[in-house]
């Protein structure tokens, strides 16, 4: 709660800087870690070992989250999101080692091959990732760089999407039922993300990066949970096995550019950004892939353009429905937060915040609704032909991807502002949605503009949509820059999913003690200025007295 309202300073007493604790904070990691590994073998010892084993571990990570609470205070108010960041990474720490103690108590007593065992070897290896994603937390804190600070979001991003692999890969059968058109959809999305990824990567600015990181990430996880869905309605295994592999490589191509990204944020040169193109070409033509596929799963010809597989006023009504979905969920966290305060002041500044959100979102609303009109007009004026092969299919694909832009970044908007009000991210992330929702407005109505009349009356209203989404947009922005939320933290979730073996553990290990070994040498230089600031410091007393 301090963190968010940026008043969480240092005791007065404690002049240690951020540095020292960082380095208490490496020490007291690695000693969690090398307990972490004795859970494995103390469940099949005596209980009273195991006993030992949970209080060392619970001693420990109070150690730990004292030396990341003081390393946080030591940040002062000018870092409010490192704090925000450094607290909630601790407390995903403090939550796996939970889920770990509750696996090993569930282990004791079994054989090494049982899968209470297997299930303990798992939580072993989620606690070992929290903690490497604390300390990698700890060393971007320092960094003040919008490249530096970009470069730790793409590279959460890209560990999200490795962990996606799993559950394509994962011998379960999907969680829920998909069609060939939803994998259409899923590969649209795809492509609008890897143009979010190529301004990113040309701008290297933070909102920029930020925005193609949350699209990417989500685009990748709707597109592998769809291609399995939709493979298992495969007639051949060869359709089955292509829609798998086609949607892993296209994942693959686009972790591939998001790393093209993540380069050319730490070193930035114009050799890198020429590799944006066939890059993103690639993922292109694995996108492709997935449409083929899908086209199969239907028994349609492989030929058959992507437009035709989804209806374009279907579209409309979809993304008309995920706006409308946005916005109810925009009121529900609205009234979720009032009914948490004792007060229902107006005036306060989260509930101002979230009423312009709110109005934003309601704002959109008005524009895809306006929207669905002027195209009805087109399509009754004979101005756009929505048969089979028509010419108007291109223009037809660029509008629907104009449309969903609009969906997603709506959707992003609503998760950002849970975000911020939860007080698991900063004003930052909403601003950036905000702004990304005004910029697929206009790109919407850019798109109408090559067919529609533009003395058109109807025309004119998606025009006056599209005017008052930018100025909602401002407002959100203006009132977020001028607020600071408080609100109070609520414990991480950590479900515990993470598979692998203790071999996998070992190695996440190995990195963790290359990155502890890095981070000791960063601290050497600031460890002898901080000497020099405390020499300057005693001089200057031993004068005034």
């Amino acid at each position: 709660m301090f963190a968010t309202s940026g008043t969480l300073e240092a005791d007065v007493d404690d002049d240690s800087s951020f540095y020292e604790h960082r380095e208490a904070t490496l020490r007291a990691s690695k000693s969690l870690i090398e307990q972490t590994k004795k859970f494995v073998v103390a469940v099949t010892a005596s209980p009273d070992q195991l006993t030992d084993c949970a209080q060392s571990s619970a001693e420990l990570m109070t150690i730990l989250a004292a030396h990341v609470k003081k390393g946080a205070a030591a940040l002062s108010g000018f870092n409010r999101d490192g704090q925000l960041r450094l607290l909630n990474a601790v407390k995903d720490v403090a939550s796996s080692l939970g889920v770990l103690v509750t696996a090993a108590k569930n282990a004791t007593g079994h054989s090494i091959d049982d899968p209470a065992t297997d299930s303990l070897r798992s939580c072993a290896k989620a606690m070992v990732t929290n903690v490497s994603a604390l300390l990698q937390t700890l060393k971007s804190v320092g960094e003040v760089g919008d490249g530096a600070r970009g470069a730790r979001i793409l590279e959460s991003t890209i560990d999200a999407i490795n962990q996606h692999f799993v559950i394509l890969d994962d011998s379960r059968p999907p969680t829920r039922d998909a069609t060939p058109e939803d994998l259409v959809r899923a590969a649209r999305d795809v492509a609008l993300a890897v143009t979010k990824a190529v301004a990113a990567g040309n701008s290297s600015h933070l909102e920029d990066v930020t925005l193609a990181a949350e699209l990417g990430k989500t685009a990748i996880s709707e597109l592998l949970i769809t291609c399995k869905a939709a493979a298992a309605h495969a007639q051949s295994a060869e359709a089955r096995l292509g829609c798998l592999s086609s949607g892993k490589e296209c994942a693959l191509a686009f972790k591939a550019l998001l790393e093209l990204v993540h380069t050319i944020l730490l070193k930035p040169s114009r050799e890198n950004r020429l590799k944006l193109t066939p890059y993103s070409q690639d993922v292109a033509t694995c996108s492709s892939a997935v449409v083929q596929f899908a086209s199969q799963i239907k028994d349609l010809s492989a030929s058959c353009s992507p437009i035709l597989t989804v209806d374009t006023e279907e579209e409309l009504l979809n993304v008309r429905s995920s706006v409308d979905s946005t916005v109810e969920a925009l009121s529900d966290l609205r009234a979720q937060i009032n009914g948490e305060r004792e007060s229902d002041d107006p005036q306060r500044l989260d509930d101002h915040l979230l009423r312009t959100a709110r109005a934003l979102g309601a704002s959109v609303s008005t524009l895809i609704n306006t929207a669905t009109a002027v195209h009805q007009e087109l399509v009754v004026e004979g101005k756009i032909q929505t048969e089979a092969g028509s010419p108007d299919s291109q223009w037809a694909e660029g509008m629907i991807s104009a449309a969903r832009m609009v969906a997603i970044t709506s959707q992003l908007l609503c998760s950002s502002a849970t975000e911020v009000m939860n007080g698991i991210a900063t004003q930052d992330k909403l601003v950036a949605a905000a702004k990304a929702v005004a910029s697929s407005a206009v790109q919407l109505l850019i798109a109408y503009q090559a067919k529609a009349d533009l003395s058109s009356p109807t025309f004119q209203r998606l025009q006056a949509a599209e005017q008052a989404v930018t100025k909602s947009s401002d407002s959100l922005v203006n009132t977020s820059s001028s607020t600071k939320v408080a609100r109070p933290e609520l414990p991480a979730v950590n479900d515990g999913t993470t598979e692998g073996s203790m071999v996998r553990e070992i190695t996440l290990e190995l990195e963790l003690q290359e990155v502890a070994q890095d981070e000791r040498r960063d601290v050497t230089d600031a460890e002898e200025r901080t000497s020099l600031v405390r020499g300057s410091r005693q001089e200057h007393f031993s004068t005034s007295s």
